[in-house]
This record gives C-alpha cells, sequence and structure tokens, in this order.
C-alpha cells in the first residue's frame, strides 16, 4: 500500500449505536483493516494495521521496567480494538473509547499524519483554541527539534 499522509478536519455525526463514517478520501487508507485505541488526548486513535504495527512495535520493544513506560502501555494497548467498515463506510467504536474520548453526537475526525484521530467536536474546538493560544512556542519547538537534527 502506498502511504497516504492523512490530514484535514471533518465534522461527521455519530449514530446512536456509537457508529461513525471514516472520511471518504481515507476509506482506502484503510481497506486492509482498522485499528482503534485510545489516544493519550482525550480522543481516539485510528491507524491503518500496518501503521498500529509501527506503534506496537514501538511500545512492546522498548524497556519494560519502568513505571511510566508500563503506564502508557496498558492506557493504549488495553484500550485496542481490531474494527471494521460496513458497506456505508461506517465503524462501530467501542463504548469503553466512546467513553474515554467523552464522545456524543458531534464528532470532528482529524487527520494527523500517519492516524485519524476522533474528537468531541466540542473538546476538539477547546484543544484548537489552547493550540492556537500556544502556536509560537509550538513553532519553536519544531524549530529547534529541526535544527537538533
Amino acid at each position: 500500500m502506498d502511504y497516504q499522509s492523512l490530514t484535514g478536519e471533518y465534522r461527521h455525526k455519530m449514530d446512536a449505536q456509537g457508529r461513525l463514517a471514516v472520511p471518504s478520501r481515507f476509506r482506502d487508507s484503510f481497506r486492509h483493516g482498522i485499528v482503534a485505541s485510545r489516544g493519550i488526548d482525550q480522543c481516539i486513535d485510528i491507524y491503518s494495521e500496518s501503521n498500529w504495527a509501527v506503534v506496537e512495535k514501538a511500545l512492546t520493544s522498548t524497556p519494560k521496567f519502568g513505571q511510566k513506560y508500563r503506564r502508557t502501555k496498558r492506557l493504549i494497548m488495553s484500550g485496542a480494538f481490531t474494527l471494521e467498515t460496513d458497506k456505508q463506510g461506517r465503524v462501530l467504536l467501542p463504548s469503553s473509547l466512546r467513553e474515554h474520548a467523552d464522545l456524543d453526537e458531534d464528532v470532528t475526525v482529524v487527520g494527523v499524519g500517519d492516524h485519524l484521530e476522533v474528537w468531541s467536536s466540542q473538546n476538539w474546538n477547546i484543544e484548537m483554541q489552547s493550540v492556537i493560544a500556544d502556536r509560537q512556542d509550538l513553532a519553536e519547538s519544531i524549530d529547534d527539534n529541526i535544527r537538533e537534527r
């Protein structure tokens, strides 16, 4: 599969059963499978199976005795689910993930390069206000990171 950078912001409605339509432009990226897990932030992370394999390898190949490592691994791995799309391109998001992300009917799907994030639209708006307020510091940290390479 050719790499497709997942970018953009899409407002969607989640139905009462917890089904969410994957934005049509991304469906091909997930044709071989979808893995959803708890995000570090208050969102759901959605990976293709191949991108999830990279995350899983990183989590399972690091030192196993540190408390932060164990807690991070528990957070991400215990909340990971393999999902399938239906004929309408929807996925059924497990209730535990919906609760983690505080999802209601109004959701925002955000492309962040190698995966998607699913946010409650209200929480996404709050997050973006914070990001915009901190944009200068964030840009400088990216510059610092680039210079270090």
